[in-house]
């Protein structure tokens, strides 16, 4: 008998599995990533589901992401670093001494990294044609920091549930003793 979801890399099938993973990769939507690589929209949930849990798809799909890392010289370290940076993100380094923004080029990398958005208003008065800049005001939208949190967590698995082992003496499994009274009520008939 052959193995649950074992397909010979050679055949149309793997093709189109192959074409799934690859779309899978892209966002992480098996349901959409299946209906990309050609399945019908009706059974794209449990087709993808079910090629989800193929060895040889989890594999592929291993490989694949072990190579863009590779390629993008990713790796836990960098992402943690990130993560702890962002975390500690301290958005005074931003402004100078009076508090004034400073340029961005003046910005180490960390704290642009911190930074998920920049927007820039100027309120602007045109007397005789010349345009004249009354006030600038700039809207700064930071990284997630509960998020960075909870990925840092979860890479390190400090985000597992709490796990309480409940023993007897010694270590040992608890006695317990269930006694059963059966009476009769029948009157002696």
């Amino acid at each position: 008998m052959a193995k649950q979801g074992l397909v010979k890399p050679v055949t149309k099938v793997w093709e189109k599995q192959k074409r799934f993973c690859d779309e899978y990769l892209i966002d992480s939507n098996a349901t959409a990533a299946a209906i990309r690589a050609g399945y019908s929209a009706k059974g794209a949930r449990a087709v993808s589901s079910r090629m989800l849990t193929y060895t040889y798809i989890k594999e592929y799909l291993a490989e694949k992401q072990h190579v863009t890392a590779k390629n993008l010289d990713i790796t836990r370290e960098g992402v943690i670093r990130v993560l702890h940076n962002l975390i500690n993100f301290d958005p005074r380094k931003l402004f100078d001494a009076i508090g004034n923004l400073k340029p961005v080029s003046e910005i180490d990398n960390e704290s642009i990294m911190a930074i998920a958005g920049i927007e820039i208003n100027e309120d602007t008065t045109k007397p005789k044609g010349k345009t004249i800049i009354k006030s600038t005001t700039a809207k700064l939208k930071f990284s997630d920091r509960l998020a960075a949190v909870n990925a840092l967590l979860k890479a390190n698995g400090w985000n597992a549930a709490d796990k309480h082992e409940h023993s007897g003496t010694d270590g040992k499994p608890i006695q317990t003793q269930i006694n059963v009274v059966f009476t009769d009520f029948t009157d002696g008939k």
